[in-house]
């Protein structure tokens, strides 16, 4: 029964908080680009954005695997 709730909390997680994630990345990345162009600080969002990354790949990889 563990396993069930498992593989359910993977679905749940790759098809309905991975669109919010890759929005948020989408919003993060062009928040990079003008910092970039205004020659300001980006790293906290450029940190910020590789964990939403390594994110959304680690779920879906996690849903291939739960099949």
């Amino acid at each position: 029964m563990d396993e069930v709730r498992n593989v359910g909390f993977i679905i749940f997680t790759a098809l309905y908080l991975n669109p919010i994630l890759a929005i948020l990345f989408f919003v993060n990345f062009t928040f990079i680009m003008k910092k970039i162009v205004n020659n300001k600080d980006y790293r906290r969002n450029a940190v910020f954005g590789s964990f939403l990354l390594v994110w959304i790949f680690f779920s879906y990889g996690l849903l291939i695997m739960a099949r």
